[in-house]
């Protein structure tokens, strides 16, 4: 140790001898060059300011300042380090000051895992956002297959997606997870425009009748989209809720869908694709 001041090997200084607090008031001294200055613009007092002076002559081994007339003239010492002195504050001011979030520098990808519904549902949105507002960044949809905790706080995705009740929650426990809802959905019945049995009110019983197409998205989900009290099993099991209007609208079966408006855009959409014309199916809410 030498005046005070911890040295290594080399004869350097090392950092743990060194007290980092004084450093902003040389860089005021090294600037205004007069202490009362200094302690004014550091909303200190002067005797505090001569203070921290005298211990930065001891940290450093040199006067750094010395007093001609009413200023002081900085050494040679003091004018070699003073333009790093500011970088170095500058740098370390930069790395305290909190990060705010710009959208438009992000090039991040964003892993969301849901179905195919959500996607569609979202999707125009998100472009349109993307495009205005964070070019530079990814969104990629992932399916929904066995999504468990660990994924979410592993962070291989990054939100996950879904209607209340489809996963069990032995499967996937919500406590302490954040959560909000994103939207609400009715859910409806679909057939054909022109199905043969149902040319009068929808029944609890008409619909026993019918055959039926229900959505599940893994062998751990609820089978989502079932018709309720149905006595009959569903004759075709998808996972992808948008192939239900597609296959509804070419047999006899029925179909209990949400996103309506979603849905029956994308049907029309791929009816006209296949150079139909028609209105494809009919849409009636669920009887109760």
């Amino acid at each position: 140790m030498r005046g005070g001041t911890v040295w290594d090997r080399e004869g350097g200084r090392m950092l743990r001898g060194v007290n980092l607090n004084l450093l902003p008031i040389l860089r005021e001294l090294l600037r205004e060059r007069n202490v009362t200055a200094a302690a004014k613009r550091l909303n200190l007092t002067q005797s505090g300011v001569s203070e921290a002076l005298g211990r930065l002559r001891v940290q450093f081994g040199d006067e750094l300042l010395v007093k001609t007339g009413r200023r002081m003239v900085p050494t040679a010492l003091a004018l070699e380090i003073a333009p790093r002195l500011e970088d170095l504050l500058a740098t370390t001011e930069d790395l305290l000051r909190p990060v705010r979030f710009n959208p438009a520098y992000s090039d991040r990808e964003i892993r969301i895992a849901t179905g195919d519904t959500v996607a569609l549902a979202l999707g125009k949105g998100l472009l349109q956002r993307l495009a205005a507002q964070a070019p530079r960044t990814t969104i990629q949809f992932v399916s929904t297959e066995a999504p468990m905790r660990a994924n979410l706080e592993e962070g291989k995705i990054d939100f996950l997606i879904i209607p209340r009740g489809v996963i069990p929650s032995t499967i996937l426990s919500e406590e302490g997870l954040e959560r909000l809802p994103l939207y609400r959905e009715d859910w409806v019945i679909i057939a054909r425009r022109d199905h043969p049995k149902l040319t009068g009110p929808l029944t609890l019983d008409l619909l026993d009748e019918l055959p039926s197409i229900a959505c599940r998205l893994d062998d751990l989900s609820y089978l989502h989209g079932a018709i309720p009290g149905r006595r009959r099993v569903d004759q075709i099991q998808v996972s992808q809720f948008t192939l239900l209007p597609i296959l509804v609208a070419e047999s006899d079966a029925v179909a209990m869908v949400g996103s309506v408006a979603k849905i029956v855009k994308l049907e029309h959409a791929w009816r006209r694709l296949d150079g139909r014309n028609d209105d494809g199916f009919q849409v009636a809410p669920f009887p109760g």
